[in-house]
């Protein structure tokens, strides 16, 4: 019994620590011609399960459209508004048979540094779904470890599309 009194009082003295650190979750901009909305709230809903189940992450999903968007400092603000420490954003789009969802994670207190880069580019959508695991895992070690790499690598998603050019070719 008293164990269990214990237990409970250091569980309590430490609800920080339980919650993990705060992940603002913005949504996506969506570039398709097919059903932007319908696109945005699915990956937004894909994102936040897979973040929530990253140990040590507390998500906070910004649910207002109007809260996409792809600049750094725009998404920054909106993190810092909701008091997170950092910010999960970027855009999602289809091209033809081909698909990128293009993620960005960044601390709220650093505006000098650069936001990471987290991506998934396929030949077809459903080549995507499996890979958002990933995804939530790369964000995860990099809130574990902000100051580890300046970029994460790509996931590949499936064979590419015919004519397709993967970042590393740029490389």
């Amino acid at each position: 019994m008293r164990i269990v009194f214990i237990l409970a009082a250091v569980l309590a003295a430490t609800p920080a620590a339980a919650e993990g650190v705060k992940v603002a979750l913005l949504p996506v901009v969506v570039h398709s011609q097919d059903r932007a909305d319908y696109l945005q709230a699915g990956v937004g809903d894909m994102l936040a399960s897979r973040l929530a189940l990253a140990q040590g992450l507390s998500v906070v999903r910004v649910a207002d459209p109007k809260s996409a968007t792809t600049d750094p400092e725009a998404a920054r603000n909106a993190a810092r508004a909701i008091g997170a420490r950092f910010v999960v954003f970027g855009s999602f789009t289809s091209f033809g048979d081909g698909a990128s969802l293009d993620l960005q994670c960044a601390r709220t207190d650093a505006a000098d540094e650069s936001a990471r880069q987290i991506f998934v580019q396929s030949g077809a959508l459903a080549s995507i779904i499996p890979k958002i695991d990933d995804l939530a895992d790369r964000v995860a070690r990099y809130v574990a470890e902000p100051g580890a790499t300046t970029e994460l690598p790509a996931v590949a998603a499936g064979p590419a599309s015919k004519g397709a050019v993967s970042k590393a070719d740029f490389d």
